[in-house]
Parts: C-alpha cells; structure tokens; sequence
C-alpha cells in the first residue's frame, strides 16, 4: 500500500499540473479577447443554420417565415430538404402545431366559379341583347408588402396569376370586369396580382377572360377597353395574331376612363 507521504506528493503533482493547464487556457482567453470577431450575416441566416440541426420541434417567427419562403418557392424542394436532407422543418400536415400557410388568393377566373354558380343563373334568364357586353381591363398599382392572414392561415401579397404564383412580391392588380352594353349590370370578372406585367402574360389574360365570358358565362364581348398605355395596345396586338376570330371585337381607347 502506499504510503500517505506518496499519496499526498502524487496529489500535489496533480495540482500543479491543473494549474499550468488552467494557466495555458488563462493565456489563450486573453489573446482571443484581442482579437475582434466579425460577423457578416443576417438574424434569419443564423435563424436557417440552426433550424438544420435543431432538435425541438418548436419553431419562433423567423423560423416560421424562412420555411414558409421556402414552401412558397418549391413544395418539391421543401419535401426534398425536410425528408431527405432530414433539416428540422414545420411538417405540412393541417394537424401540425406549425402549418404552413399555403396561398389561397381569388385571384384568377377559375377559382371563383363558385362565385359564378349564382351569376350563370342570372344571365341565362336575361335577354340576348343584354349579353352583349365590353370587356375593361385596368392595372391599379398596391403597396408593396406580405401580410399574414391569422384566420385563412396563408401569406398575402405575392404575385398571383390564379393558376399559378411567384415568389416576388405583387405591386399591382389587373383587373377586368364585364359592361353589358344593352343591360344594367356590370361584374368584375377576375383579377390577378402582379408585378412588372409583359404583353405575353397579359396577351393570355385577356384571351382567358373572353374565353370564360362567352364559353362559361355565354356573354357575347364586342369590344375591349383599357388605356392607351403600349402594355396595353402591345398585348392587343399579340392576342389578334395568336386568335384571329378576335379581330371582330374592337379596341377602345378609354383615355379619359369615362367609359368605365
């Protein structure tokens, strides 16, 4: 056994050699305060790192806002991370205490044909002469910006075309709305959120709305009207080429919008 004399001088050994390493880690504290560390990154960068390896499945504001980002630019993608990559993202299941909001704009002609179901009725029982109608189309500019609806549980203010949607954020709305010529009633057809609007998509809205108006509704369009801005006459133009039985209904400048 050994002796109380070797027991305390291995004890003692064993505290100096504490105190040197506690010495070493003294020194190295004190030059890695001279050193100023810089940090080039956003909360919300910082935010995704940590979602990638976080283990709780709870999630804060920013969390939230970076995986509904995500989930509004591929649904692909966000199954792809979240299942494969297997980052610590919000499920997408209505039972999650996080769901993510999916977009359910009106906008467009198709998601509102329920809205049209009561107006179908109305205008079958009307006369021909009523059905004859213009069809005005305008861009009335928004404040860009996203707003979160709490009780639809979806993210607003992205551009929205109905059919489909893009990541970038509306700062107009085009709208087109029906004038019967004969008749007493006007009815805004549809609209879309938009932002920097070409005359090809705006070609193809045009082109959708008489279609909707005189196959579903079975209005008959005589006339379209809208400013004389070249979006407007540019897209005119091209919907005339891509469908000839068009050119019988006429253009009408509305410059002083006194026809609306």
């Amino acid at each position: 056994m050994e002796s109380i004399t070797q027991i305390a001088r291995n004890l003692h050994l064993q505290a100096e050699q504490l105190e040197r390493e506690n010495f070493e880690l003294y020194n190295k504290i004190e030059q890695l305060k001279k050193f100023t560390v810089c940090v080039d990154g956003s909360e919300e960068a910082f935010a995704f790192a940590k979602m990638i390896c976080k283990a709780d499945k709870t999630f804060n504001e920013i969390e939230k806002r970076i995986s509904q980002q995500i989930y509004l630019i591929s649904s692909k993608l966000y199954d792809f991370m979240r299942n494969e990559l297997k980052f610590n993202l919000p499920i997408t299941s209505s039972g999650s205490p996080c769901r993510l909001p999916v977009q359910k704009f009106n906008a467009g002609i198709k998601s509102n044909d329920n809205t049209f179901k009561h107006i179908k009725d109305v205008l079958n029982r009307t006369r021909e002469t009523e059905k004859i109608c213009s069809l005005h189309f305008d861009e009335v500019g928004v404040e860009k910006c996203l707003t979160y609806n709490e009780e639809d549980d979806v993210v607003e203010g992205f551009v929205d075309f109905g059919s489909s949607k893009e990541a970038v954020i509306a700062s107009g709305i085009m709208c087109f709305m029906i004038r019967s010529l004969f008749g007493n009633y006007k009815l805004l057809l549809s609209y879309y959120c938009v932002n920097n609007l070409n005359s090809d998509k705006l070609s193809v809205m045009i082109a959708d709305n008489i279609d909707y108006a005189q196959s579903e509704l079975g209005l008959d369009i005589k006339a379209l009207v809208c400013d004389g801005c070249r979006l407007n006459i540019s897209a005119i133009k091209k919907i005339r080429k891509k469908k000839p039985e068009y050119e019988s209904i006429m253009s009408i400048i509305d410059y002083s919008h006194l026809n609306r």
